[in-house]
């Protein structure tokens, strides 16, 4: 009988171990793909920003996918939106090159008459940092967007760091650049995130502009879900901060609203 009870006693902690790893690594995969879909969303913002500028009181409504076995995830622009008076179409998908070691993503879509695609790489290293890479072309302007990330992941919550650079074509409105880099911060709880990004004043964005993004994904074995995007001028304390706060008070997350960019 002790050795049964002793054999059982084993059995249940080999399979607790196994799930408590099991749900580690999901969480883990999970946190990764959700911070590089937020990454490919801030390139997004950030390009409707320097090319159209911001509207005020602007909010583009998306629904989601995430797949942590997968490592891949997908989002798209809900119909019937304006921006800048304008229809505007997006959508967008991304997963994991187990070749290559890094995350494809690929977007398409249309403001008025202007269509719009873009592809690029994220790639992440080290402890973790990510490297943004991505070609933006709309309306046959054609932007890259280049980022270095910091992303600290812990259990079912993280936050990450970084900055973006945008630059163009020399004969595009405002020449070249480069423009930025713009810093900034998000943090994300158990599938729930907010993100923020403010571009000062350039020539491109002579009013500057600030991104703010929440949303949620089923955590940890994802699924669908739902974010939106705020895009205005600089400034909106009033909107940012009870976002902010939100976030802050999920288990005593702190979260830095700094005037700057997240991804």
């Amino acid at each position: 009988m002790f050795l049964l009870a002793l054999a059982l006693a084993l059995v249940v902690a080999f399979s607790i171990l196994a799930h408590a790893s099991f749900v580690h690594a999901a969480s883990t995969n999970f946190q990764q793909v959700l911070e590089t879909m937020m990454s490919t969303q801030t390139v997004d913002a950030l390009s409707i920003v320097h090319i159209f500028a911001p509207q005020s009181a602007t909010k583009l409504h998306f629904t989601s996918n995430l797949d942590p076995v997968a490592r891949s995830f997908s989002y798209s622009l809900l119909p019937g939106q304006l921006y800048q008076g304008q229809s505007i179409s997006l959508s967008a998908n991304g997963s994991f090159d187990s070749v290559l070691g890094n995350y494809g993503h690929a977007a398409s879509g249309q403001i008025g008459p202007q269509t719009w695609s873009a592809g690029g790489t994220i790639q992440w290293v080290g402890d973790p940092t990510g490297q943004v890479n991505t070609t933006v072309v709309i309306g046959g302007s054609i932007f890259h967007v280049t980022g270095s990330l910091e992303f600290e992941p812990s259990g079912g919550a993280g936050r990450s760091t970084g900055m973006f650079t945008l630059t163009g074509s020399p004969s595009g409105p405002g020449g070249a650049g480069p423009f930025g880099p713009y810093p900034g911060t998000d943090a994300f709880l158990f599938g729930q995130w907010e993100y923020t990004v403010r571009v000062p004043p350039n020539l491109l964005v002579p009013d500057g502009g600030v991104l703010f993004s929440r949303g949620n994904v089923p955590f940890p074995n994802g699924g669908p879900g739902n974010c939106e995007v705020h895009i205005a001028p600089v400034p909106e304390p009033s909107t940012l901060l009870p976002l902010g706060s939100s976030l802050a008070g999920l288990g005593g997350f702190a979260w830095r609203t700094t005037a700057t960019r997240s991804c």
